[in-house]
């Protein structure tokens, strides 16, 4: 393995990424895992917690061999992921610098949000549930709230608008 050192794609178990990096980092090998903050509602409590932004992946600066076979071994890691070279042959992917530092400037920024809320959807719009016990309901949209969240009515048996409730903004479409 000629001129190994650069930036590789490290396949790790579910849920697992912060337990390598912690691991990779007390070996001495450099794992970066890109993340994001993401607000998770269940029980009507609402947190803020960390998730990896690629799940199931981490990025890791291979120096030479020792490196490479440390990470291999480390535990919770599956392998690297492998593209074919031009021969067909499945080869470690190793990524451009660039593209490392564009995601970490990225991240820092807090441009990436990978459930973006349904931005055709405009206020006063009649929209339909598509899941939830809702489902196949027209309903009337209020308002969005920055945290995925919607107001919304519905019209009653009797012609009469319902209290103003909400939902997912992702659970919903133009009717």
């Amino acid at each position: 393995m000629n001129d190994i050192s650069g930036f590789y794609v490290v396949t790790v178990r579910q849920h697992r990424e912060r337990r390598v990096v912690d691991e990779l980092a007390a070996v001495r090998v450099f794992a970066y895992m890109p993340a994001q903050k993401k607000l998770v509602r269940h029980a009507r409590q609402t947190k803020e917690v960390v998730k990896a932004l690629i799940p199931r992946h981490l990025i890791v600066w291979i120096d030479d061999e020792v490196d490479y076979h440390t990470t291999r071994n480390t535990a919770d890691v599956v392998g690297y992921l492998r593209l074919p070279d031009q021969y067909g042959v499945l080869k470690a992917w190793r990524i451009p610098t660039e593209q490392v530092l564009e995601l970490n400037l990225y991240e820092q920024m807090g441009e990436f949000d990978v459930t973006p809320y349904r931005s055709e959807l405009q206020v006063g719009q009649a929209v339909e549930a598509i899941c939830g016990k809702w489902q196949g309901h027209r309903m009337t949209l209020n308002a969005i709230k920055p945290d995925h969240r919607a107001s919304v009515t519905m019209t009653l048996f009797n012609s009469k608008p319902s209290q103003p409730f909400e939902m997912d903004v992702r659970h919903l479409r133009a009717a």
